[in-house]
């Protein structure tokens, strides 16, 4: 939370893969010269100055927040949808070690073919890159 709020390299793998983070910076730093948003897998660098916020998929892409000046401060509020929250509710309301203990063979063979399923539906959630360089970033083209 703070007062001198980053993060080192990581990806939040407990998150839920095909949900948002919500990040936002809060304090009185200079975003140019600390706190901005690194984005590893993309290579990009963000300026994050303090009030914004950014959405992004935490588990899926390694991030950073660079470290902003001795003097300053910096505070972050993360919001972020748990994996195990969804895994939960798709087990019926128990624990994937429930779940695979009492489940028939067929109960099995029906949640391996829904996670299947699952990813490929998640999936078309995002802009794809083509439909980006063509300028059109909802992908209704």
């Amino acid at each position: 939370m703070g007062p001198r709020s980053f993060s080192p390299p990581h990806m939040d793998a407990d998150n839920l893969a095909h949900g948002w983070c919500t990040d936002t910076a809060l304090g009185p730093f200079g975003p140019d010269k600390g706190g901005q948003l690194v984005l590893w897998d993309l290579r990009v660098v963000i300026r994050f100055p303090p009030g914004s916020t950014v959405l992004f998929p935490s588990a899926l892409i390694t991030h950073s927040t660079l470290s902003i000046q001795e003097h300053e401060e910096r505070y972050a509020i993360i919001q972020y949808s748990s994996g195990g929250l969804f895994r939960w509710y798709d087990n019926g309301w128990c624990s994937n070690k429930h779940f695979h203990a009492n489940a028939s063979a067929e109960k099995l063979r029906e949640r391996e073919a829904a996670c299947i399923c699952r990813w490929q539906v998640n999936l078309q959630k995002f802009t794809h890159w083509s439909d980006l360089v063509q300028g059109d970033w909802k992908g209704m083209r």
